[in-house]
């Protein structure tokens, strides 16, 4: 299990994600959150159709109560109602919650350890979220004790054992120390599956996302191939590119869990 040791304090990582988290006027790539989460917006919901179409297969039931841990500006949110679910949403982003509040969303602000609930969900889901999370037992504990008889969890969160991180080293970008705390390998979600009462039903490592050329020019900056970035930046506005997307690895994992 690879883990950050030292981290923050719960109450100072939490800090993190209450202010500006999606939107960051003077983000850098060493900082943490987003410059723009809804930048790249039609990308994130060509992406999580995608996931949710590759999960829709092995969930028991399709249609029924569903939450979204890390909810964000809440793309996903839309597409489970537009599945036919009844949706509510956990954000830490106080703004965020707010704005999904005056759309008429169910959404707290509270740390899924802390939501109190009698309601149960048919599906949870937790997309770039579990390697945020401090306390890992508990929060699985209460996914299990919030999930219905034939519910399932639906993680995404990125693979340490993957080709794409082997290649890039250090430089991998899913290393984010001060939030992202805990890396997991397909043997370390599964024994933390196992620990906390659930079975896999599903697992892939070659979860993926949409990419146009802007979206790879920012992953070559990041990891510091600036003569290449440079050079695609010269031909990001060529007519006919910049509709162009595709779906590339991110070195990242997919799971379903179901509790035994």
């Amino acid at each position: 299990m690879l883990y950050v040791n030292p981290r923050l304090k719960d109450d100072d990582l939490y800090n993190i994600y209450r202010r500006d988290y999606f939107i960051r006027k003077n983000y850098s790539f060493k900082d943490y959150g987003y410059g723009n989460y809804d930048l790249t917006g039609s990308l994130r919901d060509k992406t999580f159709l995608r996931w949710y179409s590759e999960a829709e297969p092995y969930l028991p039931v399709r249609r029924g109560n569903a939450l979204d841990i890390g909810c964000a500006t809440g793309r996903f949110l839309n597409i489970l109602l537009q599945k036919g679910w009844n949706v509510k949403g956990i954000e830490l982003d106080e703004g965020m919650c707010s704005e999904l509040r005056s759309k008429n969303f169910d959404v707290t602000g509270r740390p899924v350890e802390f939501f109190e609930t009698t309601e149960k969900f048919d599906l949870i889901t937790l997309f770039d979220v579990v390697e945020h999370i401090p306390r890992l037992n508990q929060s699985m504990a209460k996914i299990a004790e919030m999930l219905s008889v034939g519910g399932s969890a639906l993680i995404v969160t990125p693979n340490v054992s993957s080709l794409q991180r082997k290649i890039f080293g250090r430089r991998w970008f899913q290393f984010k120390p001060r939030e992202h705390i805990s890396y997991f390998s397909p043997e370390t979600i599964r024994l933390l599956a196992d620990r906390n009462g659930f079975k896999i039903v599903f697992l892939t490592t070659s979860c993926g996302q949409y990419a146009d050329l802007s979206f790879i020019h920012h992953r070559l900056q990041r990891y510091g191939f600036n003569a290449i970035a440079l050079l695609l930046k010269k031909i990001l506005h060529l007519p006919g590119l910049k509709n162009l997307s595709w779906y590339i690895p991110t070195g990242s994992m997919m799971v379903i869990l179901q509790k035994k």
